[in-house]
């Protein structure tokens, strides 16, 4: 379910996209491009989208700062490498978004 939730929103990033960065140091025999700018430099276009306002209705930020810690609880108690991974995927992947 979360892997078809991230492809959609890159998909549906991709369509708004106006520029492709690093587009000429990508090798032609690529099968999959992907450029993303961040989070907060998102194009002027994606604040009247649908899929903003679909993101913004749905709450995800909220939900993953509730599953997230509790999901890592969770592992910790069978596998505490597990969870300390885990715990490190959030604090890197978070400053990155």
């Amino acid at each position: 379910m979360f892997a078809r939730l991230v492809a959609l929103v890159a998909v549906s990033l991709s369509l708004v996209a106006q520029a492709q960065p690093l587009i000429d140091k990508i090798p032609r025999d690529a099968m999959i491009y992907i450029g993303w700018t961040g989070g907060d430099s998102m194009p002027s276009a994606y604040g009247a989208s649908h899929l903003k306002a679909m993101l913004d209705a749905s709450k995800l930020p909220e939900v993953f700062t509730a599953t997230v810690p509790a999901l890592i609880e969770r592992v910790g108690r069978d596998d505490p490498r597990a969870a300390e991974t885990m715990s490190a995927i959030v604090g890197i992947g978070g400053p990155m978004w």
